[in-house]
């Protein structure tokens, strides 16, 4: 695969210069025109209030520099250069703050908080008018036939991954990135890539870390865009396995951070905030959730929003978007949900031999030395795997399908004879969905239940079941918040485990009528 790279042919700037965006119409951009330095003005705010009162009209031969701004799910944006590449520096942040203030010094002004904030706000008031909708990434973007990354290092670098290679853009990219203050930069891709290096750092078994391979890949090739579909990574093990080490490397492929690994957080506006601001977040020592959090996490896998009253107001709305994926860390079986768990994939780690173990400092220094030739073969993997996705046929869909033709591309990729992979993930969630049945009352009754059949089939009332059940747990579960207290919460409950128990060969099926009737058959 050859690595061309573009060599940044842009003269350098002293300090951020505001740019047009490219190929985005005239009328479209925004409207602030900033007067020569030849021209001063006295107040830099009265000659942005007057070009918004005045947008329409020809802009005088004096103008030489204009604002540019975009807005993008509810936020607003400078257009600044950064080295031949465009980014997007959120208005009402520190940097675009300090932006604001290198403009005005250059007119000659020096404007006091109380002028920022009067600039801030009637900016923000005229956002329709002036800043047209435009998409804003963080790590990935998606392009004609694959992924552009934003490596974050200081010269800007972007990766463009296609079927047809991996390449350094250079300079001159047109998709619009922002870059969150807590970035840290992914490696510049060696010449010549190796994934099967981080197989040597990692104590996880052969089949496991194929399919972290696959899903490394596949969460690196979803922007986070409207239909992205995000498989969760659970990282399970015992004490002393090297569950953190793993998180940490694969935040150092995928989106490293300032922040790294953090603590799981209570309310879903703080995961909500944090997946804004990251392509993949780490949730670590993750013991138990609710299950609410994990119909949250549901909708974080595939796309969603959470909205509540905005601050201060009475009748306005403030909206968040909950999208992306994340790694839950922990030594406790922590998915109680089936459906959470069809949305999961679980990675559980090796029992270490005392001759085995090393420090992480030792082991993190050594993943450095390899982290640009790993991170090339990674994307050389996503390459090929685009060759193959538009011909797939998927053997073993899962509720995830996308990620299950991402598997079989990736089959095809490494000449890998087909369905072993899927088989593989097939199994992993089966296991996965037994976990959290048997950590759900009812479900582990009904599989225990199950098992115990004199034939292959029972009917009965949901009465009668309720009462069967009853006789075959003990009295402090039939007294717990999670158990049914009636047959009418009784069926209402196994709707909610039915799918998953159907994949342990326990299947349910209710009727209605005079007399419902609740008919579980087995296979044996």
């Amino acid at each position: 695969m050859k690595f061309i790279h573009v060599k940044n042919s842009a003269a350098q700037l002293s300090g951020p210069r505001f740019l047009t965006a490219p190929k985005v119409s005239e009328g479209a951009l925004c409207k602030l025109d900033i007067p020569d330095d030849s021209t001063p003005t006295k107040n830099v705010e009265s000659s942005v209030a007057q070009v918004l009162d005045e947008s329409e009209k020809e802009s005088s031969p004096s103008i030489l520099k204009r604002l540019r701004c975009v807005r993008d799910q509810g936020s607003v944006y400078l257009l600044v250069d950064q080295g031949g590449h465009l980014e997007a520096v959120l208005l009402n942040s520190k940097k675009g703050l300090l932006f604001l203030r290198q403009l005005a010094k250059r007119l000659g002004q020096k404007l006091s908080k109380a002028e920022l904030n009067d600039l801030l706000e009637m900016l923000e008031g005229n956002v329709d008018a002036y800043a047209p909708l435009a998409p804003v990434h963080h790590r990935v973007a998606p392009i004609q036939g694959g992924i552009e990354l934003y490596l974050g290092d200081p010269n800007s670098n972007r990766i463009e991954v296609t079927k047809n290679g991996v390449v350094n853009l250079g300079c001159g990219s047109e998709t619009l990135f922002r870059a969150s203050p807590l970035m840290a930069a992914l490696p510049l891709p060696a010449d010549k890539g190796d994934y099967k290096r981080l197989a040597t750092l990692l104590n996880i078994n052969e089949l496991n870390f194929a399919l972290l391979v696959g899903w490394i890949t596949y969460t690196i090739a979803t922007p986070k865009t409207e239909g992205g579909k995000y498989v969760h990574l659970v990282v399970s093990g015992d004490q002393g396995t090297g569950k953190s080490s793993l998180c940490n490397i694969l935040l150092s492929l995928i989106d490293p951070s300032m922040v790294g690994i953090q603590a799981m957080p209570g309310k879903v506006d703080d995961i909500a905030l944090i997946l804004k601001s990251s392509h993949v977040a780490c949730f670590d020592n993750v013991r138990y959730f609710s299950a609410t959090m994990s119909d949250y996490l549901c909708m974080a896998s595939t796309g969603g929003a959470i909205s509540n009253r905005q601050l201060y107001t009475d009748s306005d709305v403030s909206i968040k978007k909950l999208h992306g994926a994340c790694v839950l860390n922990g030594i406790y079986s922590f998915i109680s949900q089936p459906d959470l768990a069809q949305r999961c994939l679980t990675i559980t780690t090796r029992k270490m031999e005392y001759k085995e173990r090393r420090t992480e400092v030792e082991l993190l220094q050594e993943f450095e030395l390899s982290r640009p030739a790993i991170f090339r073969g990674l994307l050389d993997l996503i390459s090929d795997v685009y060759k193959h996705l538009p011909d797939i046929v998927v053997e073993q869909p899962e509720r995830m399908v996308e990620f299950s033709r991402w598997l079989a591309a990736m089959e095809k990729a490494e000449g890998v004879p087909e369905g072993v992979y899927q088989g593989v993930y097939s199994s992993n969630l089966k296991d996965a969905q037994l976990d959290g049945l048997m950590e759900n009352a009812l479900g582990a009754a009904l599989i225990e239940f199950s098992a115990d059949l004199s034939g292959d089939k029972w009917t009965g009332s949901p009465a009668e079941l309720l009462a069967e059940l009853n006789e075959s747990v003990s009295k402090s579960t039939t007294y717990s918040k999670s158990w049914p207290k009636s047959a009418i919460a009784l069926g209402k409950r196994l709707q909610g485990i039915k799918a998953a128990l159907s994949e342990q060969g326990v299947h349910i099926e209710s009727t209605r009528g005079k007399r419902r009737t609740v008919m579980i058959s087995v296979e044996r």
